[in-house]
This record gives C-alpha cells, structure tokens and sequence, in this order.
C-alpha cells in the first residue's frame, strides 16, 4: 500500500454534552445519554484546504462556522426551527470539542 500526503487540512469535531442537551430538548421522546455514547464513532471529520498554520485554519473556521454549523445540525434535525437561533462560533464551541490536523494521509492510489 502506497501513501500520500495531500495538499489538505482535516476538522475532527466531536459533540459535547450541551449538544445533547439541545437534542433532549428538542426530541425529548428519544433521549439521548451523553455518557453512554460510543466516543469512538461520533466524530465528523472535514477536510478543508490547506493552510499554513492553525490561525490561519481558526479564521476560515470563523468565516464559515454558520456554513459548518448548518451542516453539523442538519445531522440531528432537518428542521432549522429547531436550531439555535444564532449559529456563531460561541455556539460551535459550546457544542463541539474540535481539533484541527493539518496532515492528511491519503491511502488509496486513486483519485
């Protein structure tokens, strides 16, 4: 198996529990236990472009967090009346625990 390195940035984001918090309240006929949730496979994962440094990767974030939240939230309500009604980024991290890797390992020979 080849590697290679790509010209990429990956976002890990995990939920954190007012995210669950928001979600019992929204669907409080299916609650949801933070603590008996699988750690290790409730990680979205985002590759973004490349950057120079983390700074760099945080400002994009910023920029682009209502785009990035619209995306996380769809994943728990289709609904975007059950959203918060703000989408920042004080948002984002009260709802998410994030890191960022800037580099991303591609192991398929393809494009």
């Amino acid at each position: 198996m080849d590697f290679y390195k790509i010209n990429r940035t990956a976002l890990v984001v995990k939920p954190k529990p007012a995210l669950i918090e928001w979600a019992n309240e929204v669907f409080p006929e299916q609650p949801l236990d933070y603590a008996d949730m699988d750690q290790h496979d409730e990680a979205d994962i985002f590759l973004l472009p490349d950057f120079e440094d983390v700074e760099d990767v945080l400002s994009h974030l910023k920029a682009n967090v209502e785009d990035l939240l619209s995306v996380l939230l769809e994943g728990w309500s289709l609904d975007e009346n059950d959203w918060p009604e703000t989408l920042d980024w004080a948002l984002f991290e009260r709802f998410y625990d994030y890191h960022v890797e800037t580099m991303v390992t591609d192991t398929i020979e393809e494009d």
